[in-house]
């Protein structure tokens, strides 16, 4: 009874850290959450939290540094190829002061988009 109770514990902890990533990651893109991100077990359409802006290369020079390098390390990790410029552009921003002092945010917030996009492949591919 008791291993039942812990994972159910687990699996709550788990929900909970995957909706406030999903809230964390909407608030940066000034969107509302929706209930299918939230819930994974509701079905989820192609417009999803990971489509972005087909324009968002031309977007990416009018961001602020921080928030430019935040949204490569995003293409970055779901695999896109990044364009040299923008390469070129990850390298000189992790020598930053603003990187180094805080480099423990930045691999958070790779491993954050990591397992929301693992997330979102995994219920992708149920619904396909």
């Amino acid at each position: 009874y008791k291993h039942a109770e812990e994972k159910s514990r687990e699996k709550q902890e788990t929900d909970r850290r995957i909706e406030e990533g999903m809230r964390q990651y909407h608030e940066s893109l000034g969107k509302t959450i929706r209930r299918q991100d939230a819930d994974p077990g509701v079905e989820i359409l192609k417009e999803t939290i990971l489509d972005d802006d087909p324009n968002i290369w031309n977007i990416l020079p009018e961001m602020a540094e921080k928030d430019r390098y935040e949204k490569l390390a995003e293409f970055e990790v779901r695999g896109w190829v990044i364009p040299k410029k923008w390469q070129a552009f990850m390298s000189y921003f992790e020598q930053t002061p603003e990187y180094t002092a805080n480099e423990d945010y930045f691999d958070e917030h790779r491993g954050r988009v990591a397992q929301m996009y693992q997330t979102y492949k995994a219920t992708e591919d149920i619904y396909d």
